[in-house]
């Protein structure tokens, strides 16, 4: 493994080989490709070169000998470091070991290693808690230095940032220092930040600089004393105020070199003219600033060349690290097409907080029933659907599906008999006007104030008198309540509200205020819950609908996975419910069931409800010889007659193979087999056809006149549901069974993405053109929850992904129209490897480059079987306009004329500024 990951291994004195294939081992070489011979060979080498000169490995006696080494060179003290990832027991009982090194060392005369004191198990105080910002609390720490990846860790809990906030000084280095991660301690320290850079062969740091304040620029700063720092170009020779060179480090804290290693140390260790003593060769680039500070770029062995372009990936990183949405990111150069190397860009976006999610979210339904307003006045504006859309078509769903959705809902809800009814999420009063009539008051909160005004100016000419209104967020409704009269409900409604909640503490959060507000054997109704265990099924369903025929299946499963993983709202296991009672210990029952109707559609294949009860109803009456079950795997109707011949209190069927979802759930298990003999979309398509169907749960809803039905998610798998009957005659509630286990709730919902991230892209695309030229805005961007990193934490460049042939990167994909707009389209779907190309998004965008453009030419011309001059196809780079510009178009034209125009104005504008900015640095003669 140390082979194989020799490119990240290196330190920052070596140099790597940037022409090495990505994955590759030494001299670019695959090295899984090794015959068991070369692979003895190189073991050896690293037996050799890493286990016996390079650590306390083997027996106390085996070790004297690197002790005496030491010892030998000056060394009077080891310090023994154990590393993250070895078991604690491992540790415990190789310390006798340890201990028998020191006392041997110690009485032949050579130095011991230190003596640090560890806490065993006997020594920890029971419960007590060693987290790092407990140890700062209890010891007083005042001064702390850590890289800024370890800060991350502390800020991003809030006792981590209250610890910060109590230091005096904390220092940190190691790697480069995020903005975002500034903005987050910044504020909240009473102390000094520092940040701190300087590499081991000059005694660790050389340079250090004082964050005052969040937005500030980060730089690295001025020189410690006794140290000179030097910027200079591929000569040597100074570079002038603004120029990036590499950064040199002269001064008393420069080492003497590499031991045993001459040639090594010649290369690193230089000297300047008119410059004492030898200075250091970090391998970084950097610029002196107006100011007198340093700005740190990244490394030159980051440098590569695309189409005859010398690039500095480092700044690029750091015009990116300047875009206030940015947390982290790294550009690499891929070769994923043979000879056409592209800039990729790897983003990790600024974390957001729950008001921040709940916010955005806020001004999405802000917009929708804002935009709703102009709807036509002949439509019954207590049915204003607005928003509602078909997640497979972007179309709106159907008014019939709505009105049959909305009226089984209030069914639901009235069957509860509600009288004092809050509602959160009240959106455009689909179930306030239809559920408020029933009842005495009627409270409705909602996030978006265009949805309370609307509501409120339809009251008076409905009649509605026994309705209040108030904005307000959904975690903050304990305080809303008791500022307007502090009143108890015996229902709440959260309905098709709780998937734009940002994460399951909030979730939590919200339901334990509700418990609060609701009166004794008042009930909580969740309604129109998106499932977690149906997220693979939806996502791959969708993907599957907009697929074409010929799209491989591997590229399929890989959208579908992308799909799922990025999907923006919260989905929900229903075993969360069943878990609740330690948060809400007055949760007396819990029931789940499955979305009523009989339509086929989203809402009726990945959607549920839940009803939440507290405690203090009525005694739940014990069913008459429990629950009867019968296996409902060969469902049929003459099963379900015996089973209730002598009239049961309750008969469970369970898994029974639900129609609604038997189809996706096969779609997931071909998307996920490894060897399977399906290739394409089209043979997945039709094995599909061929699967038997199930039952549909519609068909269920009344099976027998003395028994209600109730229909349930099942155990037995995701195309499974379960039929309770419940009889009339004989009353009885079976009670719920909770789970108790100890898991946190983020378990049983996934991370939402954050909304509006899909804007992130083009917003940081259009920023980097405003300070770049065209040729170093990477072709790609790819958005990461993190950055891979190795077991030392660093970043693991080997383990970026590929950028998604299905990635749209924030733009909308029109599809083409005409037959010429798909021969244009699919020239560019080939040339730029993407499985869509929408006719009105810029090709450059998506990745074009001029090289590009050269061969998509001789390919355009060929499949329209006409002349199509290159300059065309700059001025006009969509695939409509130039379409139209083919065909004789105008305004379309006139649009991409424009555009070209203003692409040209800010390349211009980026050059002069790059110009600017490098005045007085020597030409690279290599571009």
């Amino acid at each position: 493994d140390l082979i194989n990951q020799v490119q990240w291994e290196q330190t920052s004195f070596a140099k790597g080989d940037t022409n090495k294939p990505a994955g590759g081992g030494a001299a670019g070489r695959d090295l899984g490709d090794l015959s068991a011979e070369e692979t003895a060979v190189i073991m050896d080498h690293a037996f050799d070169r890493y286990f016996q000169t390079a650590g306390l490995f083997g027996t106390p006696e085996s070790c004297v000998a690197t002790i005496d080494r030491l010892s030998a060179m000056g060394v009077d003290e080891v310090a023994c470091l154990i590393d993250f990832g070895v078991a604690d027991t491992a540790v415990l009982a190789s310390l006798t070991h340890l201990d028998a090194l020191r006392s041997r060392c110690a009485a032949d005369g050579s130095p011991a290693p230190s003596e640090f004191p560890h806490a065993t198990g006997d020594d920890r105080v029971a419960g007590e808690n060693y987290g790092m910002a407990a140890q700062i609390a209890r010891h007083g720490v005042t001064h702390l230095q850590c890289t800024p990846s370890l800060a991350a860790v502390l800020a991003a809990d809030p006792d981590g940032l209250a610890a910060i906030a109590t230091l005096d000084k904390l220092l940190l280095g190691g790697e480069a220092l995020p903005p975002a991660l500034v903005d987050r301690i910044r504020p909240a320290m009473r102390g000094d930040l520092l940040n701190m850079y300087g590499p081991t062969e000059t005694t660790i740091w050389s340079t250090v600089s004082p964050i005052l304040a969040a937005g500030a620029p980060i730089t690295i700063g001025r020189p410690i004393a006794n140290t000179q720092i030097h910027i200079v170009d591929a000569h040597r020779q100074p570079n002038p105020i603004g120029a990036p060179g590499e950064l040199l480090i002269g001064g008393d804290g420069v080492v003497r070199g590499y031991l045993d290693r001459a040639e090594l140390t010649a290369d690193r260790f230089v000297t300047l003219p008119g410059v004492e003593g030898r200075v250091y060769r970090t391998g970084d680039l950097a610029r002196l600033l107006a100011n007198g500070e340093i700005e740190f770029s990244g490394r030159l062995d980051h440098q590569v060349k695309i189409r005859g372009y010398r690039i500095e990936l480092g700044e690029i990183e750091a015009a990116i690290g300047r875009f206030p949405d940015t947390y982290e990111t790294v550009v690499v150069a891929r070769t994923d097409t043979p000879g056409d190397p592209r800039l990729v860009a790897y983003v990790v976006p600024k974390p957001t907080d729950d008001t921040t999610a709940t916010d955005a979210w806020g001004e999405v339904w802000n917009e929708t029933y804002r935009t709703s307003e102009d709807l036509d006045p002949t439509i019954d504006p207590t049915f204003n659907i607005a928003g509602w859309n078909n997640s497979y078509s972007g179309e709106p769903i159907p008014t019939d599906e709505m009105r049959q959705w909305v009226d089984l809902t209030v069914e639901r809800i009235l069957g509860l008999a509600p009288k004092r009814v809050l509602e959160v999420g009240c959106g455009t009063g689909l179930l306030l006007f239809r559920v408020a009539p029933h009842v005495d008051r009627y409270f409705g909160v909602d996030l978006a104030q265009s949805a309370i005004d609307r509501i409120g100016s339809l009251l008076p000419s409905i009649g509605l008198d026994n309705v209040r209104l108030a904005r307000g967020q959904a975690h903050e409704i304990e305080a809303l309540i008791a500022a307007n009269g502090g009143e108890r409900f015996d229902t709440i409604i959260i309905n098709s509200v709780a998937q734009y909640f940002p994460d399951a503490d909030f979730l939590v959060t919200v339901i334990q205020q509700a418990m609060h507000l609701l009166e004794p054997g008042g009930r909580l109704f969740l309604g129109d819950l998106r499932s977690r265990q149906h997220l693979p099924q939806f996502a791959a369903a969708i993907e599957l609908s907009r697929a074409p025929a010929n799209m491989l299946r591997s590229d399929l499963a890989a959208r579908a996975a992308q799909r799922a993983e990025h999907d923006e709202e919260l989905v929900i296991d229903p075993a969360l419910f069943l878990a609740l009672q330690r948060a809400a210990p007055e949760l007396s029952g819990v029931r789940l069931s499955l979305k009523p109707g009989s339509y086929d559609n989203e809402m009726t294949r990945f959607r549920y409800d839940t009803i939440l009860t507290r405690t203090g109803g009525a005694a739940a009456l014990a069913a008459a010889g429990g629950v009867r079950t019968i296996d409902g795997t060969a469902f049929s109707m003459d099963a379900i007659r015996v089973a209730l011949a002598d009239g049961p209190a309750v008969v469970r069927v369970s898994g029974v193979v639900n129609d609604r979802l038997v189809r996706e759930t096969e779609l997931v298990r071909l998307l996920a087999e490894p060897d399977s003999t399906l290739l394409s979309v089209a043979d997945v398509r039709s094995a599909l056809g061929a699967i038997a169907p199930g039952v549909h749960p519609h068909d269920l809803a009344a099976l027998h006149p003395d028994y209600d039905v109730d229909l349930e998610w099942s155990a037995a798998g995701p195309d499974r549901f379960d039929v309770v009957l419940r009889s009339r005659l004989v009353p009885s509630d079976s009670a719920t069974v909770f789970v108790a286990a100890n898991l946190p709730w983020s378990s049983y919902t996934n991370q939402p993405a954050v909304k509006g991230l899909k804007n992130l892209v083009p917003e940081l695309r259009n920023h980097l053109r405003t300070s770049l030229p065209d040729y170093m805005v990477p072709t790609a961007f790819v958005v990461l929850d993190a950055l891979p990193r190795t077991p030392n934490g660093k970043i693991d460049r080997n383990a970026l992904p590929a950028p998604d042939r299905s990635r749209v990167e924030g733009v909308t994909a029109v599809a083409p129209e005409s037959d010429i707009e798909r021969t244009i389209a699919g020239v560019w779907q080939d040339m730029l490897a993407l499985d869509a190309v929408g006719v009105e998004t810029n090709l450059f965008d998506l990745g074009a480059n001029s090289l590009m453009m050269v061969q998509a030419n001789s390919r355009l011309r060929e499949a329209l079987s006409r002349n199509v001059s290159l300059v065309e196809m700059f001025r006009f780079p969509t695939v409509r306009s130039l379409a139209e510009h083919l065909d004789g178009g105008s305004e379309q034209v006139a649009e991409a004329m424009q555009s070209s125009q203003d692409r040209g104005q800010s390349r211009k504008d980026a050059m002069q500024r790059r110009r600017e900015a490098r005045q007085g640095a020597r030409p690279d003669r290599g571009r």
